[in-house]
This record gives structure tokens, C-alpha cells and sequence, in this order.
């Protein structure tokens, strides 16, 4: 689609010419009033309504019984601590005892329709 040059509708010498300008400026015109309209913006639910429900941390580093996750009253804030989490180097030390993980997991609730990303950790 070509633009046309800027001048007045009085200034076009054919009705085609006219007609061009016309429809281009509607086009214009409903392509702002659809952006104006419908703007991106995310909608974040409200801190209440999100609740970390359970927590759970699974792995070599974090053996059954060796991890600890607690909740705070709201639901909103946990904390993990691990008691068994050791990592060795050296002579008599195999390849697994210098690489350990613990996985956690949380089982959130948030309101239906909505997503999350972790964005850092």
C-alpha cells in the first residue's frame, strides 16, 4: 500500500485520488482507535489471591527427611533448608559425591486464566 503525499482533499484532481486519500485515513483512522482501544498490558493478580500451597525439595543433595520447607502464614513467602547437603573433592571421592542437586517444587494457586514465570531465583 503507498501512502499518499500530504495535501488537502480540495487539492486532489481525480475522484480515484480522492477515494485513495479517503480510505487510507480510515484505515489510519482504525488502526488508532483499535491500538488506543486494546493497549498490551499485563493485568498481575492481586498478592492475595496467589498462595503457595505446599513445598517440596526431592534430589541426591536433599535425601528424604533432610530438607525442611516451611510457609509463613499468608502463603506468599517459603523457605527450604537443607541439613544433609554435602558436596566432596579430592583422593577416595567418587564422581557423584561432587555433583549433588535438590529439585524444588511449590504448588501455587493463583486465579483461573493466569500464568507465572519464575524470572530469578
Amino acid at each position: 500500500m503507498s501512502f499518499p503525499s500530504l495535501v488537502t482533499l480540495d487539492q486532489l484532481n481525480t475522484n480515484k485520488e480522492k477515494k485513495k486519500t479517503m480510505k487510507f485515513l480510515a484505515h489510519l483512522a482504525l488502526f488508532l482507535g483499535v491500538a488506543t482501544a486494546n493497549p498490551l498490558v499485563a493485568i498481575a493478580p492481586r498478592a492475595q489471591d496467589v498462595k503457595i500451597r505446599s513445598v517440596s525439595a526431592v534430589g541426591s543433595g536433599c535425601p528424604l527427611g533432610h530438607a525442611y520447607a516451611t510457609i509463613d502464614a499468608s502463603g506468599t513467602i517459603f523457605d527450604v533448608a537443607f541439613d544433609d547437603y554435602i558436596v566432596q573433592v579430592g583422593p577416595g571421592t567418587s564422581s557423584s559425591d561432587a555433583r549433588k542437586n535438590c529439585r524444588v517444587t511449590l504448588n501455587i494457586e493463583f486465579p483461573k486464566g493466569m500464568s507465572y514465570v519464575t524470572s530469578s531465583l
